[in-house]
């Protein structure tokens, strides 16, 4: 009778522990307990619905993807196995459900995997009452590891432009290679001036037939925009985006009176012009005659400009002549061994600049197809890259000279060699714009005769093309 009482309480407890270990499993989890646990563990999490993207069937399971949110943070389930009519009428925007299934990272993307082979994904309706997010203003995290924190939430990025595509003239493009038409993905790029942020439309979430999608259409490279959208990840952020609001003037228009590049590029020598454009470089600060100076390299969405001395303060080389702010210059053209500039410090009109709002960092415009070709002269004075060429020893003794004809030290500017395979080009890197301390100037000092590079730079002109070199990558 003792050992049938013991076996019996035996079983009560094997059914106890049962029971509580099945309670354990379907215990949701705090958003942090979420982001904690392993990948390929089995989660539950509860959380509010934000967005659905289109219900279809993989393999003849119905399946739609969802982005969840609760007070914490945000979820993204992914091809949750559901049928059409849950999906049309019990899974709707603002509904908290319960889901457990496989937590798995793609790409840098935390989600539930609906399908996982053997774990696929369930889900519960619950009856709480209904909650929408309001977008997270996140602007302020760009280009920080905090924006991490906000993924899968909706959020809000506010007065942002868009950045031209490949093309430097494109706002956006179908599909991640511009292989789509219209209906499939469109992708963009956002800037605050600083930091650049790609952005998608995601068909399935907002069709070609949806406001946002048409609105992305109908931007234009400059733009300013509010965004609104859920911070997907993709290898970074790339928010899904849901919603665009145009906020002001596009950064590249310019006060009446002000010169175009055309303009700039045709007037003659000693002609006043009026330039507005973003600053892309910065030669150091000194003074000439007692006289405060600095040259810059300028950029706007049609081409670049160098302004040659131009009188300034040096608090305001410091603290307001800044990377990517816009600015004014009134100043005389001129032009030396080919190279078109504003000559600050012209005898009687020495050129004068006003700091104006907006901000734009330019991408490098990929210009190796123009070397040799008359049709290079269109990027001068921009930031421009080239590819796969080769360094070419000045003679037997030297890959490198300080200073042009070899007559200087380290410190002094470095001259170089390379070649496209038709022709052999010199390349400068600029003491004043990159220094002796810089990686630049380092690794050009390291080149051997016969390295594969790439190089960047500014497309700076004497008698020819001769850039003054950024930056320095060796391939293989």
């Amino acid at each position: 009778m003792k050992k049938l009482f013991v076996g019996f309480l035996a079983i009560l407890s094997v059914a106890f522990l049962g029971s509580c270990s099945s309670k354990e499993e379907t215990k949701a989890l705090t958003h942090a307990e979420y982001l904690k646990a392993e990948k390929g563990t089995t989660v539950t999490i509860e959380a509010y619905i934000q967005g659905k993207q289109a219900w279809w069937e993989s393999d003849g399971i119905g399946v739609a993807t969802f982005y969840l949110q609760d007070q914490d943070g945000g979820y993204f389930v992914y091809n949750l196995p559901c049928d059409k009519n849950a999906y049309d009428n019990d899974l709707t925007i603002g509904t908290k459900i319960q889901v457990t299934g496989q937590k798995t990272d793609w790409a840098g993307e935390i989600e539930i995997a609906g399908l996982a082979e053997g774990a696929e994904a369930t889900y519960t309706v619950l009856k709480d009452k209904k909650y929408i997010a309001t977008p997270k203003d996140v602007t302020a995290f760009l280009g920080t590891d905090t924006l991490l924190d906000s993924q899968n939430m909706a959020v809000e990025f506010k007065d942002l432009y868009v950045v031209a595509q490949e093309d430097r003239t494109s706002a956006f493009y179908y599909k991640y290679d511009n292989s789509g038409k219209d209906g499939d993905d469109l992708y963009l790029t956002l800037s605050d001036g600083v930091h650049y942020l790609s952005a998608c439309v995601e068909s399935y979430l907002c069709d070609k037939d949806s406001e946002v999608y048409n609105a992305v259409k109908t931007l234009a490279v400059g733009d300013k925009v509010n965004v609104e959208a859920f911070l997907y990840w993709y290898n970074g952020a790339q928010p899904h985006v849901t919603k665009v609001t145009k906020t002001g003037t596009n950064i590249f228009t310019k006060a009446q009176g002000t010169n175009t590049h055309a303009e700039y590029a045709k007037a003659e020598n000693g002609t006043p012009l009026v330039i507005e454009a973003f600053i892309q470089g910065k030669q150091a600060w000194w003074e000439n005659d007692g006289i405060g100076v600095a040259s810059f390299y300028l950029e706007d969405n049609v081409g670049g400009y160098f302004a040659y001395n131009l009188p300034c303060t040096k608090s305001d080389y410091d603290t307001k002549l800044t990377l990517g702010k816009k600015i004014r210059i009134k100043g005389n053209k001129t032009s030396w061994a080919g190279e078109n500039e504003i000559d600050g410090l012209a005898p009687g009109a020495e050129a004068t600049y006003e700091v104006l709002g907006d901000r734009y960092t330019a991408s490098p415009i990929d210009a190796t197809n123009e070397l040799g070709k008359d049709s290079l002269l269109q990027y001068q004075n921009m930031f421009a890259k080239f590819k796969g060429l080769t360094v070419v020893a000045k003679d037997k003794e030297h890959v490198i000279y300080y200073k042009h004809n070899n007559a200087g030290t380290r410190g002094d500017d470095i001259y170089f060699d390379v070649s496209d395979g038709k022709t052999t080009y010199t390349f400068t890197v600029e003491s004043y714009l990159c220094d002796e301390n810089s990686d630049c100037y380092k690794a050009v000092e390291a080149l051997k005769d016969g390295d594969k590079i790439d190089i960047e730079g500014f497309l700076y002109w004497y008698n020819g093309v001769q850039p003054h070199v950024t930056k320095v990558t060796p391939t293989k």
